[in-house]
């Protein structure tokens, strides 16, 4: 007699667990930041977890009528910056953006909600974490400075106006630990292509996530070149404190090539800057690491 009221019980409880779960289904796994998938994890699940990641981007569009971002040309400095000088000379000007139009736009808030960037390149620094130097000023300056003259030619890029374009940017499969001949790849690509913008103009983004050139988890490297470690990022799986670390970095800046200003990098590459987010809400943007990709 009790074995059976045991057994009733028993099967009473499951079939209640049975019906909430249908009633009330499980929300998905919030994903982390860097996920170590494992054999149990289909496509669509994975598919699922990136969806989940979704950040803003804002795309870098060419409008003449554009009053202060801009790439190329002379920077639009205030007086209490004076234009960075590098191992060899005065740095190339890049680009220079306005945070208060990101902000309106849909920008992040880590970053500053007013202000300007100022963008300069070193490329005798390439492949080092600071080639690319990022200067805050929070005041937009208004006349444009004067090139160095030691500043060669082909360091002085033709001026773009640039509009910003709120966009979903979705991480790629090298944001997460997939086997590369997973079966599951080939349809986060396709579900991938489907975040990607629709024109074929160069790629120029501030946040979100990186369109990477080459196959490999960006903000690991960060990690790594901020640390001042030697050898690969990739030699061996990553301790819980280093991805934890790691997790801060966020994308600041994806410069393409962009042949009609005259940046060229690599054979058509790209520039990934990245800062962590706790130095992006102290406005601190010293120490931002940039990491190249060409084809």
């Amino acid at each position: 007699m009790l074995l059976g009221q045991i057994f009733f019980v028993i099967n009473a409880v499951i079939l209640a667990v049975i019906l909430y779960r249908r009633v009330f289904p499980a929300k998905p796994r919030a994903a982390r930041f860097y996920t170590w998938t494992d054999d149990n994890t289909d496509a669509s699940e994975m598919a699922e977890r990136l969806t989940g990641m979704q950040r803003p981007t804002l795309l870098l569009e060419e409008d003449e009528t554009s009053a202060f971002s801009k790439l190329g040309g002379a920077p639009n400095l205030p007086p209490h910056l004076a234009w960075p000088i590098g191992v060899k000379g005065p740095q190339a000007f890049i680009a220079q953006l306005d945070l208060g139009v990101a902000r309106n736009c849909g920008g992040p808030d880590w970053a500053p909600s007013s202000g300007a960037l100022y963008v300069f390149l070193d490329d005798d620094r390439f492949g080092f974490g600071d080639e690319i130097r990022v200067l805050f000023s929070p005041t937009l300056g208004e006349a444009p400075a004067q090139f160095p003259e030691t500043l060669g030619r082909k360091h002085r890029y033709k001026e773009k106006r640039l509009r910003m374009e709120h966009f979903p940017s979705t991480p790629s499969a090298d944001w997460v630990d997939i086997d590369p001949g997973s079966a599951m790849i080939e349809q986060l690509e396709e579900d991938a292509a489907l975040s990607q913008p629709p024109n074929d103009s160069p790629d120029h983004r501030l946040f979100g996530y990186p369109a990477e050139i080459q196959s490999g988890q960006l903000w690991l490297e960060c990690e790594h070149l901020a640390c001042g470690r030697e050898g690969s990022v990739y030699a061996e799986r990553p301790s819980e404190a280093f991805i934890r670390s790691a997790e801060d970095w966020r994308l600041l800046l994806q410069i393409d090539t962009d042949e009609q200003v005259g940046m060229s990098y690599g054979d058509g590459g790209m520039f990934y800057v990245f800062i962590r987010e706790a130095d992006a809400r102290q406005a601190d943007f010293s120490r931002t690491v940039t990491i190249p990709q060409t084809y």
